[in-house]
């Protein structure tokens, strides 16, 4: 689909951002390979903070194959964990799940639930899996607090940091993969800085292409 609708040689990370700007609705499809890609969680990371800026898109998911016990990775999880998901596992599903979109459409927005309705949902199980909890765990992200618990210390580096940047020409340079703490080991190396009465600036690169 991509493929037909964005022109040759055109930037489509551009292309895709400038649509989900301009939906009303996004339709997330998620099977087993798009729950796990990268490209999707992004799409759906962007589309939920559009949602929370402008109030649209109004995210729709549906699982296909893919069933609501079954646990998303961490990104997904975190954008998609106050929404409602449906379910298909077949074509006989097909009818009423368009059904429900064109009636999702018809009212303008996502259907606010009637109080008398709401009530906790208990996922089922499957034999190898141990029951989810009705509550949702606190699910850290981003910079973790300086007195966060889920913050893992990693010795001696840490304490390694802290002296470094106590030689006031110091430099550090942290090197690890995803969500394994840079930027909340960061945090406590400029909280260190105050203490000693340093004046701290922050540069993040990751915002210059926007």
């Amino acid at each position: 689909m991509a493929a037909k609708s964005i022109r040759w040689g055109e930037n489509w990370v551009e292309r895709i951002d400038e649509e989900l700007k301009r939906c009303d609705y996004f339709l997330l499809l998620l099977s087993e390979e798009s729950a796990s890609s990268d490209m999707v969680a992004g799409e759906v990371r962007t589309a939920r903070r559009l949602r929370d800026k402008l109030g649209k898109p109004v995210i729709l998911p549906i699982r296909l194959n893919l069933p609501l016990d079954d646990p998303l990775n961490y990104e997904l999880r975190s954008s998609l964990q106050t929404i409602q998901q449906k379910s298909w596992k077949s074509p006989e599903d097909t009818p009423s799940l368009l059904q429900e979109i064109l009636a999702v459409i018809a009212v303008g927005g996502a259907p606010k639930p009637v109080e008398d309705d709401i009530a906790p949902v208990v996922m089922p199980t499957s034999k190898n899996r141990p029951p989810l909890p009705v509550a949702d765990l606190e699910l850290p992200g981003g910079t973790m607090p300086l007195d966060s618990q889920f913050y893992i210390k990693r010795e001696p580096w840490d304490s390694r940091c802290i002296q470094e940047i106590e030689n006031r020409a110091g430099l550090v340079r942290i090197k690890a993969p995803r969500q394994m703490g840079k930027t909340s080991l960061l945090a406590r190396i400029r909280d260190r800085a105050s203490d000693l009465g340093y004046q701290t600036v922050t540069l993040d690169f990751l915002g210059i292409d926007e």
